[in-house]
């Protein structure tokens, strides 16, 4: 016989002494002190059958009551095909654990409901309350004693949770049948184990690992849940830090370098945003975020990006930590909701141009436009640039999108020339990856081609900080610059590396930053218009001034001698349809037709 299965019959020999000889009552005052419970296995974290044992809140309650009245607490053991009614009616059980009020309990002789623990919304709108119920055979005595207790115990936060063995006794009708099933029961369990040489433990999880929680907590306990991210500054200590969170009602986790998230349920939201920023603090977190599952009804990876983009709106608050509810959650779901459909409205081409006209400061007629990037999404209707740029920045999509939007350019400007105005230009603004693609000057020329359009009818704005240590970029526009496509320096006055743009003498077009002209209502702000102005001319290049609000704004533009302007005081961004007519002479060239 080989050394390991004398070992495990030694094991098996043990264990089914052992089993015998709990299944066998040592006197009738254990039995009056013993109340056994038919759990609920499934309602995840209430309570939950995991590892051979039930955890979770509801058991944190009983052990909480049994150290304090002296009750022993006997879980019986899941049973296929069983349900909690069925052993309430076939009077197993004395008390029936983590029960949704919505369920129907026939059979069940003199049962009470007690006082509801939980409160949990379901698919219909309505809510269920979760509770105890007592069997007529709780005895009295210990049924007075045990609604006390859970009177005193059940308002506090479920405590953390360090579960025994199962290994309990039986009631006294079945306990020789009983006795025989858990001997073989054990024996396999026994056996398992010792194939498997371990024991699966609580951990620190990853971000599948916590992923996976998510997707699969159950509907009606879901709601209970909050997710916490934290982005720390000592990425070394974090998981050291998080494992005093390991509980069965707080799942602890490491999601990347610098990043940390805290799974767990607590009676209410001051209690999850107490805990949210006590861990903040323990982990010396530079921003963290709270969202609650019951407001944002989405997967694991989108409530993931949703909690992501919360620390980043957290990082530029004075408190470390952003609650995500009303208007905040609102944004967030719907802020993840646009990046997952960002990708199918790119393949169904639901991006059209708005046009607003750039004019000659001294007579204000058009002589060009700005072209302005909208969505016409399927529900929202046309969405603004803000809604949607900085997601196509994070997904990598700049040069698709770019592609689409310039054959736009390029069909408008097409249009013009037929119409004999070839003096007209289309400013477009081209993203840096597009431009540091290999070969993006002849992708554009090829496209100039395809139209029959001259290369001077199009300008592509582009910033100064953009520039910086971008070989590849300056390249492309050294030939853009050769093929005589004009290009325009955007956001220029702001920083210094619009004035290290301007000295590479490749740009036809300076555009001064909005901001300029609202600082210029003061003394010392028109100054530093003028000095910017002033500088933009020195290569050469012609001056467009942004954000032309008013009449004041316009008369102080001209004042300068400022070539050109842009702004709402003289047109606003119109449908290209709108835009065409005005500037081809079709409609009156009047100042703000929008108003």
């Amino acid at each position: 016989m080989s050394n390991p299965f004398r070992r495990f019959v030694r094991r098996m020999t043990l264990y089914g002494v052992l089993i015998l000889f709990c299944a066998l009552p040592a006197s009738a005052e254990r039995l009056a002190d013993t109340i056994y419970v038919a759990g609920n296995g499934d309602l995840y974290p209430l309570e939950y059958y995991a590892n051979g044992q039930y955890q979770g809140a509801f058991p944190e309650l009983l052990e909480a009551i049994s150290t304090e009245t002296g009750l022993e607490f006997v879980y019986l053991p899941p049973q296929e095909g069983v349900t909690q009614q069925e052993r309430a009616r076939n009077r197993q059980a004395e008390l029936i654990s983590c029960v949704v009020r919505t369920q129907a309990w026939s059979g069940v002789e003199e049962a009470a409901f007690t006082k509801a623990l939980y409160t949990v919304p379901l698919e219909d709108g309505t809510s269920a309350e979760v509770c105890f119920v007592l069997t007529g055979l709780f005895p009295e005595k210990q049924a007075e004693q045990f609604l006390a207790a859970l009177e005193r115990h059940a308002p506090a936060a479920p405590a953390a949770l360090q579960p025994e063995d199962l290994n309990a006794p039986t009631p006294t009708g079945v306990i020789l049948g009983a006795a025989a099933a858990l001997g073989a029961l054990g024996a396999l369990l026994i056996w398992w184990i010792y194939r498997r040489k371990e024991v699966p433990e609580r951990h620190v999880v990853d971000e599948p690992l916590l992923c996976g929680n998510l997707d699969t907590l159950d509907p009606i306990a879901r709601p209970l849940w909050y997710l916490a991210l934290f982005r720390v500054r000592d990425v070394s200590a974090i998981r050291e830090s998080l494992t005093g969170w390991i509980r069965p009602t707080c799942m602890p986790a490491v999601l990347n370098d610098g990043e940390a998230a805290l799974l767990f349920t607590v009676p209410g939201e001051e209690q999850a945003a107490a805990l949210v920023r006590n861990a903040a603090a323990g982990l010396c977190a530079e921003s963290a975020s709270l969202l609650a599952l019951r407001d944002c009804p989405l997967p694991a990876s989108a409530l993931l990006a949703c909690a992501r983009r919360a620390c980043g709106l957290a990082a530029g608050r004075e408190e470390t930590v952003l609650i995500c509810s009303g208007p905040v959650m609102e944004d967030l779901i719907q802020h993840e909701m646009l990046r997952r459909q960002l990708r199918t409205a790119l393949e169904q081409d639901q991006f059209e141009l708005y046009l607003q006209p750039i004019v000659r400061a001294e007579d204000g007629v058009p002589v060009g436009a700005k072209a302005l990037s909208r969505w016409d999404h399927p529900s929202l209707g046309f969405l603004t640039p803000d809604r949607f740029i900085q997601l196509i920045r994070e997904m990598e999509l700049e040069t698709e999108f770019d592609r689409c939007q310039l054959r736009r350019v390029c069909r408008e400007l097409a249009r013009w020339c037929e119409a004999g105005r070839e003096d007209l230009r289309l400013h477009y603004n081209i993203s840096c990856q597009s431009l540091s693609v290999p070969g993006a000057a002849g992708q554009i020329r090829e496209l100039l081609a395809e139209y029959a359009l001259p290369p001077q009818a199009l300008a592509l704005e582009i910033t100064g900080e953009s520039l910086k240590d971008q070989p590849q970029i300056l390249e492309t526009l050294r030939q853009l610059h050769q093929m005589q496509i004009h290009l325009a320096l955007e956001h220029f006055g702001v920083g210094a590396a619009g004035e290290e743009a301007l000295r590479l003498s490749l740009f036809d077009v300076v555009k001064l930053d909005a901001s300029l002209l609202r600082n210029a209502r003061e003394p010392a702000g028109e100054l530093r218009l003028r000095e910017t102005l002033a500088l933009a001319h020195t290569g050469g290049a012609k001056a467009v001034c942004e954000g032309v609000e008013t009449a004041a704004d316009a008369a102080l533009v001209r004042a300068l001698g400022c070539e050109m302007m842009q702004g709402y005081d003289c047109y606003r961004p119109m449908p290209q349809r709108e835009a065409r007519r005005l500037l081809l002479g079709q409609a009156p060239a009047c100042v703000n037709p929008t108003k």
